[in-house]
Order: structure tokens, then C-alpha cells, then sequence
């Protein structure tokens, strides 16, 4: 009896603490329930709530450069980010990117007017303040680079591909002649062979224009300079640089492989030579081989960062769009980090090398942009 009395007890107690287990792991389920109960109604609540559209500024300088990693798609809204997209509906009254009268996702615009560069003279910064403009619609990337040959980070090989690009019409036929569509791509001044501009001449509206941004050769040549060698570096690669290095070390470093004398283009690789992209009047006569004079405004960067207004509605006023309010330019965007100088010896023969194209280029545009100069 007292065995039996023992087993009970034994069997007793292992019913208890099985009866727990199963009790705590009733409590653990049901508070996981309860807790993906309620995740699921803050959920479906934050979905429907309306979204704040984000300031102009924000979608700028935040928005944009999500949308620029983009490429190669061939029904962009899909990937657009719905801020941006929810904020485009209400500035232009309809989803330039949605276009939802065919199959194919309806007719899209073409740019009515092309920044071709240079690169290094505030390209990235015009861009954005065009954005802006209450009568430009934004092209879906920055710098999609179709026409060049050797391309870019965005570069498009499929013309359909690029054409998705830009925005769709507006559905209303009385607002089509509201707004104008473009696009920037810094190497195109100086990158496009001239088969190439005829090409774009062919597929382009016959009233398109250009806009072209300038800087100092020199300044320009070891901005771009700096920008492949804080690229490189950041990989653990790259042409060096010192202060200290020889005058011939320097201006070799610069132009790399002199390549322009044996071409009547630069292209768009480092290959090419920094100081190549700033050869422009030879750019600009590949350009006047194709289209006239009056397609092209030329701007000075330094105009556009301390005179930011007026210079903008100067473009305005070659785009045939009414002037806007802008606050000056406080700081360029894409600006080189380092802190590098160049020599004044290297920076006098470059001085001496760029004063026949200078000169030249003066004559073309009908303006001494003063470059010349000590």
C-alpha cells in the first residue's frame, strides 16, 4: 500500500507539471495572437492614413536620387516611391508617370530643352532648381546618358527604355501646352560624336534647345580630376596625387593619355583626359555641325551660384517659361572633399594650353568669359 501510495503521488505530481507546460504554452500562444491581432489593425490604420507630401526642397535633394536607380524599367511606376509619386499628382494635377490611356502606358513627351553639361560646373545643382519650375516636368533619372557612346551609370541602350524616361502627357488636351519635359547629362557637351547629335537631332522635336553650363577649363579639368581620385581612393585604387609632386608629374597626371589631339571627340571614360572635357570650342563645333547657334545658351557657373535668380529666369526666358522666385545657391552640390591645390606652374601651362581653344570659344558664343587672365 505504501508503494502504491508513492507511485500515485509520483504520477500526481508529473500531471501537474505537465498541466503547467501546457498552461504556459497556451499563454505564450494566445499573446502572439493577440499580438499580431494588433500589429495587423496599426497596420491597415498607418495604410489609409493620407501621406504628407514632402517639400520641394526634400523631394529634390531626398526623393530624386532614389528614383535615379531605376534603369531598364519598363513600367517605372511601379518602383517610384509613393511620396514622391503622391506629391507629383498633386503639384501637376495628374501622375506624369502614369499613363493609363493604352496598353503600352500612353504616349510619353520629349524634352523640349537638354542641359548637356559640362561636368564639374554645377550641372547636378541646375538640374534641381529647374525641378522647381512649376511648368517642368521632372524626366525620371538624372544623367540616363543615351546618347553617348561608352555611356554612364545610367545609360540606356534601348531607345523605348529611354523614352520611359520622361513623363507622360497630361490627360487633358488644354494642359499639354502647360508644361515642358527635359533632360541633364553632364558629358554630352563634350562626349557626343557628331553621328551621335544627328541621331538626336533625328528623334528629337525640331525646336529643342540646350543649355550649357561653363567653368574655368583649368578649374574644371582638376575638379573632374579630383572626383575620379576620391572615387578611387575610396576603392583602394586610383592615380595618386601630392602637392608635392613635380610640375611634369602633375600636368601627366591630367591628361592622363592625350588622347584629344587624335580624336574629334572626348568620350566619357577617364581615358580621355580631365583636360579634354574642357577643350570647348571643339565640342561646340561638333554641336554646330548638326543644329544653329540659336539653339544654345551658354551659362557661367559662377553667374548661376551668385546670381541665382536672375540667371535662372535668363534660362526661363530662352526656354520661353515665366520667371520664378529662387533664393541664391548656398552650396553646389557634389562638391570634391579633398583638399588638393595645384601647382602655379602646373596651372600656368594649362593656362598657356587652353588660351588658343579659349579664345576661340569666345569668338563662338560672342563673349570673353575672361579665362585668359592671370
Amino acid at each position: 500500500m505504501h508503494l502504491n501510495g508513492i507511485i500515485v503521488s509520483y504520477e500526481m505530481r508529473r500531471a501537474t507539471t505537465r498541466f503547467k507546460s501546457k498552461l504556459k504554452l497556451t499563454f505564450c500562444a494566445c499573446g502572439l495572437f493577440v499580438l499580431l491581432v494588433l500589429s495587423h489593425f496599426i497596420f491597415s490604420v498607418s495604410k489609409d492614413l493620407p501621406i504628407v507630401p514632402p517639400s520641394l526642397e526634400n523631394l529634390v535633394l531626398k526623393e530624386m536620387p532614389t528614383v535615379n536607380t531605376f534603369v531598364h524599367v519598363r513600367n517605372p511606376h511601379k518602383d517610384i516611391p509613393s511620396k514622391y509619386s503622391n506629391y507629383l499628382s498633386q503639384k501637376f494635377n495628374y501622375d506624369p508617370f502614369w499613363c493609363s490611356n493604352s496598353t503600352s502606358n500612353g504616349p510619353r513627351m520629349k524634352p523640349s530643352f537638354m542641359v548637356l553639361g559640362v561636368a564639374k560646373s554645377a550641372t547636378t545643382s541646375l538640374h534641381n532648381l529647374l525641378l522647381k519650375h512649376p511648368s517642368i516636368l521632372p524626366p525620371l533619372v538624372k544623367e540616363p546618358g543615351y546618347w553617348l557612346d561608352g555611356g554612364g551609370i545610367f545609360r540606356y541602350t534601348d531607345i523605348g527604355e529611354y523614352e520611359y524616361v520622361f513623363p507622360c502627357f497630361p490627360p487633358n488636351e488644354s494642359d499639354k501646352s502647360k508644361f515642358v519635359t527635359f533632360e541633364s547629362t553632364a558629358f554630352y557637351f563634350t562626349g557626343l560624336k557628331v553621328q551621335n547629335i544627328a541621331r538626336l537631332k533625328e528623334w528629337s522635336p525640331p525646336t529643342i534647345k540646350f543649355v550649357v553650363l561653363v567653368r574655368d577649363p583649368i578649374d574644371r579639368a582638376f575638379s573632374q580630376f579630383k572626383m575620379f581620385l576620391y572615387n578611387n581612393m575610396k576603392n583602394g585604387n586610383g592615380p595618386s596625387w601630392s602637392e608635392e609632386m613635380t610640375v611634369e608629374s602633375q600636368v601627366a597626371s591630367l591628361f592622363n593619355v592625350t588622347v584629344y589631339n587624335k580624336v574629334g571627340f572626348c568620350g566619357v571614360s577617364l581615358a580621355a583626359g580631365e583636360v579634354c572635357h574642357s577643350l570647348y570650342d571643339v565640342a561646340y563645333k561638333n554641336w554646330l555641325q548638326v543644329f544653329t547657334k540659336e539653339r544654345f545658351l551658354f551659362v557661367h557657373d559662377r553667374d548661376l551660384i551668385k546670381n541665382t535668380e536672375s540667371t535662372l529666369n535668363n534660362i526661363f526666358k530662352f526656354l520661353s517659361l515665366p520667371p520664378q522666385q529662387y533664393e541664391t545657391l548656398t552650396q553646389v552640390k557634389n562638391e570634391n572633399p579633398l583638399p588638393y591645390e595645384m601647382h602655379p606652374l602646373t596651372k600656368e601651362f594649362l593656362r598657356e594650353f587652353y588660351k588658343r581653344h579659349n579664345t576661340e570659344f569666345f569668338k563662338m558664343i560672342g563673349k570673353d568669359l575672361g579665362w585668359n587672365e592671370n
